[in-house]
């Protein structure tokens, strides 16, 4: 299979993986499903996020609040103020490998703490706090709003502006 478009295709099947391993997980021996779920920010923010960012600068935090949107807890640092730059800081902190968990001791993980920092001091220059349902809510909305705005990019032109096709 050759999808036309491969990132999103990418982003469709990083989600049924983790649904999956959601489905089959084992505290025990695994598969771990935080670990997925992880994972998948990569295959289903970071990759995807390379094409959507521009339609996402001006969208509000109060809009994607309204639209169900979780948002870390505990930040500190640069306060976000559009969807956009909060998804950029997310993205980043994933594919820089700039995460922590934390739990109880041999149980299961809890939160999920991710930052951001400056590349040349090494300065922290953002940090959140995801309970680790939020963060699941945060990736599933950003692909739900992935696929709307790919459904609108397919549409003839008159269509993505709200203009009825006679």
């Amino acid at each position: 299979m050759n999808p036309e478009k491969p990132r999103l295709e990418l982003m469709r099947r990083t989600m049924r993986n983790l649904e999956f391993i959601e489905q089959h997980r084992d505290l025990q021996k695994g598969p771990y499903e935080v670990t997925q779920l992880v994972n998948s920010f990569l295959g289903a923010l970071a990759h995807p996020w390379e094409d959507l960012r521009d339609d996402l600068k001006t969208w509000s935090l109060d809009e994607a609040r309204a639209r169900g949107w979780p948002f870390p807890h505990d930040q500190s640092g640069e306060n976000p103020r559009t969807l956009g730059r909060l998804l950029g800081l997310v993205r980043n902190a994933f594919a820089h490998g700039n995460v922590a968990f934390h739990g109880p001791k041999d149980g299961e993980i809890e939160t999920v703490v991710i930052w951001n920092k400056e590349p040349r001091s090494g300065e922290e220059t953002w940090r959140g706090t995801f309970n680790v349902h939020d963060l699941r809510q945060f990736l599933a909305c950003f692909v739900q709003l992935a696929e709307q705005l790919q459904t609108r990019d397919s549409l003839p032109e008159t269509r993505r502006h709200g203009a009825a096709v006679s």
